[in-house]
């Protein structure tokens, strides 16, 4: 059974009302969060060492990318099994109406969340883009879908001054709505960076 059943109504009023006070900007961002918590008697609490707060209730959260606010959120009990990127987006855009004004919008995603699959349904269902952070692989994909840049090896890192970069450009021509764009950058900063977008920068 559902640990948050007798509250549910409740939770769904307060995501509904953080949506429509606020006006949805052009620029959102989805992550997590967590509400400190450790009660033994909460069987969903997680453990999450790279938080602030390591132990507490994790929560999906979409806000807006200049401020903050909390437009819409969704709680992890690990009970559905719904925790894959795409059905937590379809959940935290549900009270947001973006499909029929999520047209232009761009999403921000970390590495979580990045892929090429979630790129075309934010493009099909709410014609949003996406920019997010992609998980860097020591192993080169033989998958032709995959993401074009593998990490790089720390001798041939050396070799490479700050700044370099390369780009891969691909149309996405099995997209119905319009062909999409999709484009790959790896960087050298600090360290390696990558990103994957449907939203065409610089």
């Amino acid at each position: 059974s559902d640990p948050l059943r007798k509250i549910k109504r409740f939770l769904k009023h307060i995501n509904r009302v953080c949506g429509e006070l606020y006006r949805v900007g052009k620029y959102l961002v989805v992550d997590e969060a967590m509400i400190a918590c450790k009660s033994r008697y909460c069987r969903f609490v997680q453990y999450m060492p790279k938080k602030p707060i390591k132990h507490g209730v994790k929560v999906f959260v979409c806000c807006c990318a200049f401020t903050g606010y909390v437009l819409s959120f969704d709680i992890f009990t690990g009970e559905s099994g719904e925790s894959s990127p795409v059905p937590v987006i379809q959940r935290l855009f549900e009270d947001l109406d973006l499909t029929s004004s999520g047209h232009g919008r761009v999403l921000f995603t970390d590495n979580y969340y990045t892929s090429e699959a979630l790129a075309t349904h934010c493009w099909l269902s709410y014609t949003m883009f996406i920019v997010g952070t992609h998980r860097l692989t020591k192993k080169v994909s033989r998958v032709a879908t995959d993401f074009p840049f593998a990490k790089l090896s720390e001798p041939a890192l050396k070799r490479l001054r700050r700044g370099w970069m390369r780009r891969a450009v691909r149309k996405v021509a099995s997209v119905p709505r319009a062909a999409m764009t999709l484009q790959a950058i790896i960087w050298r900063d600090r360290k390696q960076v990558r990103l994957l977008s449907n939203y065409m920068i610089g």
